[in-house]
């Protein structure tokens, strides 16, 4: 979901009406605009929120977070893989340990 903007102003009547001619109030937050202005005995009150923005910052973010989320996992996962033994190396040692006590016990036990 896309957070909400939101801009507002708060003027007193008085300030309106003693407003100059082709002078404005402006307010803005985050992709929000709020704008009141004065045009002869008209007062003229717009706003604009730009969603599109808003979207792709959201979505961003969420790329940004994913993107340091798995390289996080990443680091943990080299980290692993370097601490962790080969299976095929102790296998093979314990594979030559055997062989060599099988020798070792057929030569002394042949002797006699």
């Amino acid at each position: 979901m896309v957070p909400k903007s939101e801009a507002s102003l708060r003027i007193s009547v008085d300030s309106l009406l003693k407003l100059p001619e082709k002078a404005s109030y402006h307010a803005r937050s985050g992709q929000a605009t709020a704008k009141v202005e004065k045009s002869g005995d008209t007062i003229y009150v717009s706003a604009t929120c730009d969603s599109l923005a808003r979207e792709v910052e959201y979505y961003q973010s969420l790329y940004e977070w994913e993107c340091r989320r798995s390289g996080l996992y990443k680091t943990q996962y080299d980290e692993l893989m370097e601490k962790r033994h080969d299976p095929l190396k102790f296998g093979g040692f314990c594979l030559f340990a055997g062989l060599m006590a099988g020798i070792y016990l057929m030569k002394t036990t042949s002797k006699t």
